[in-house]
């Protein structure tokens, strides 16, 4: 991809959405930018998004996509209606546990309405790692103590994980791979399910190995830390961040600043059968196409894809999806776009059942 057009995310655009059914493109395409309390997507290309304020930009996204306005309209009418500023209120007062809690989520979210109506993207709002909030969460008849940094991107986690239980799971389970840890709210949330179970945490950004620390320990978490990036190798590997969000560090998408970390081989973390494991490695889940047998040897998968516009890439990650559905009856959620820095990413969120074998 040529980083220095600005139009080259609207081919790039294009290609990706032409990978889902005709109904996914529209509801894909109907979350750019995503509404307004809707903290997972918000990200727009810098040409639509630089100096903007409350715009509506369903237009340019019809022209772009040639899909229809009014269909687009109607679903991104639909996606909002799930974020409703009554229902995040009605949810976060059923999972607080008191008071001031319950203020800081309030208040953080009307930061988020008034950052979005100036028409910035969700992830324009640069992290501060000794600024963090701490709040108290009832999930499921249990209380837990949440550490996370004071921005918007922590929102959405905190919604996803903890409101929405994306990663929710009936069965027991003895052990549950953890990679792309961030901060910890899904090892905190499997320890909720599965008090115990072996965990196992994959994070290679130190940033964010620092606050899941501190979650694990304020929740009496014995889990093992692996701080490494994971992939097909051993040895040392760059990865590539931004301000942007905490949740994107990547070894794929190229953003302004990087760092050498660790990296190892799946097989080198991975053993064993009938494990959980979650996977949400910004595109490094391409290399488990590689390593068939730990897909196969999983009780459940949940997790993200993550495509772009490297052609070679995204074949991989087929190659590995293709094996999951070999093995797992598979629920996928909304597509969502991303647009970061000069690249455009198409997020697909999936969590699995093992498939029963024939007599």
């Amino acid at each position: 991809m040529n980083n220095n057009s600005s139009q080259d995310w609207k081919p790039t655009l294009n290609r990706l959405l032409d990978r889902l059914s005709i109904e996914d493109r529209y509801r894909c395409a109907a979350g750019i930018p995503g509404p307004i309390l809707e903290m997972r997507s918000g990200t727009l290309p810098r040409e639509l998004a630089h100096g903007n304020r409350v715009l509506d930009f369903m237009p340019p996204i019809a022209e772009v996509t040639g899909l229809d306005l009014q269909k687009l309209r109607k679903h991104a009418k639909e996606i909002a209606d799930e974020y409703s500023f009554k229902k995040i209120l009605y949810k976060y007062n059923a999972i607080t546990v008191d008071f001031r809690s319950r203020l800081l989520l309030l208040n953080d979210y009307i930061k988020a309405l008034i950052h979005r109506l100036r028409g910035l993207s969700i992830n324009s709002n640069p992290i501060d790692i000794n600024k963090t909030r701490e709040i108290q969460l009832c999930i499921r008849n249990q209380i837990i103590n949440i550490v996370y940094p004071a921005d918007l991107v922590s929102l959405g986690l905190l919604w996803e994980i903890f409101a929405e239980e994306i990663y929710y799971f009936k069965n027991s389970i003895r052990c549950i791979y953890d990679l792309g840890a961030n901060i910890g709210f899904s090892t905190v949330y499997f320890h909720l399910l599965n008090p115990s179970a072996e965990i196992v945490c994959v994070e290679p950004m130190e940033e964010n190995l620092q606050i899941l620390e501190r979650n694990l320990n304020s929740n009496n978490i014995n889990a093992k830390i692996i701080r490494a990036a994971v992939g097909d190798t051993e040895g040392k590997t760059t990865l590539f961040f931004s301000n942007q969000s905490h949740a994107l560090p990547s070894i794929h998408t190229r953003q302004p600043q990087s760092k050498q970390v660790s990296i190892l081989p799946f097989d080198r973390i991975i053993s064993g059968k009938g494990y959980g494991l979650k996977i949400d490695i910004e595109g490094a889940e391409r290399f488990l196409s590689q390593y068939p047998a730990i897909i196969e040897n999983a009780a459940w998968i949940v997790g993200e894809l993550h495509y772009s516009g490297n052609i070679e890439r995204n074949s991989y990650i087929d190659a590995f999806f293709d094996i999951v559905k070999r093995n797992f009856i598979v629920e996928k959620g909304r597509p969502i776009i991303y647009f970061i820095e000069n690249e455009v990413l198409l997020c697909e969120t999936f969590k699995t059942l093992k498939k029963i074998p024939r007599a």
